[in-house]
């Protein structure tokens, strides 16, 4: 399991929108292949510069998926984003790898 995680930073004044265009365009990356699901996660918050964050976490079933992600899709979907918003958005990305789960007892 692998956890692809894109940390978004969007102008308040355009954070609605975005949200509302990000749903659409989430649902284009999971029809990639070993894509399994998404989840939004969003700070309460706006900072003094007038940014909210988002934060999207994909899971997958693998890391080949991933690297075929990467290697075949990321770009075009990162220039959708950067078209639709220009520097209006901004993001970093990682990658996490399930190390382990305790589960309560």
């Amino acid at each position: 399991m692998v956890n692809y995680e894109v940390n978004l930073e969007i102008d308040a004044a355009i954070y609605a929108d975005c949200v509302a265009w990000l749903v659409d365009h989430v649902e284009e990356i999971l029809v990639f292949d070993g894509f399994l699901n998404a989840k939004f996660f969003e700070e309460s918050s706006v900072n003094q510069a007038g940014i909210k964050k988002l934060i999207i976490s994909y899971e997958l079933d693998n890391e080949e998926s991933l690297q075929n992600y990467f290697d075949n899709h990321a770009m075009i979907m990162r220039n959708k984003t950067q078209k639709a918003f220009g520097d209006k958005v901004k993001a970093v990305r990682r990658v996490l790898k399930l190390n382990k789960v305790i589960t309560k007892k």
